[in-house]
C-alpha cells in the first residue's frame, strides 16, 4: 500500500520525459488535475484556469481540453512539464501516446 508522502509525488516528471520533450521540442500530455472527489464542472474550470494561469510563460499548446472532466491535452515544452510537476494542482501528467485501432 502506497504511503501518503508517495502519493504527493504522482505528478512528478519522468526524467525520460523531460529529455523527450528537451529533445523534440515538445511533447503530448494528459494532464489530470488534482480536484476534490466529485467536484462540480466550476470547480474543474476553474482548477483548469488557475493551471493555464501557471503555465503561461511557457511554450505550450491545449490540444483538447475535456470539458467537466479533471483533465487537459497539452502539447508541452520541457518548461511546461517542469512546472506542471511541480504543481499542486495536478494529480498525474502521463505520456499521450497514439495507438493502432484494434481491428
Amino acid at each position: 500500500m502506497a504511503s501518503s508522502a508517495g502519493s504527493l509525488e504522482v505528478s512528478a516528471v519522468t526524467p525520460e520525459l523531460l529529455d523527450k520533450a528537451r529533445v523534440q521540442g515538445a511533447v503530448l500530455v494528459i494532464v489530470t488535475l488534482r480536484v476534490p472527489a466529485g467536484a462540480s464542472r466550476d470547480t474543474v474550470a476553474t482548477v483548469k484556469q488557475t493551471l493555464v494561469a501557471e503555465i503561461a510563460s511557457t511554450r505550450h499548446r491545449i490540444v483538447r481540453e475535456l470539458v467537466g472532466l479533471p483533465q487537459i491535452v497539452l502539447e508541452a515544452s520541457d518548461d511546461t512539464l517542469r512546472i506542471l510537476g511541480a504543481s499542486s494542482n495536478v494529480l498525474r501528467i502521463e505520456e499521450s501516446v497514439p495507438r493502432p485501432p484494434i481491428r
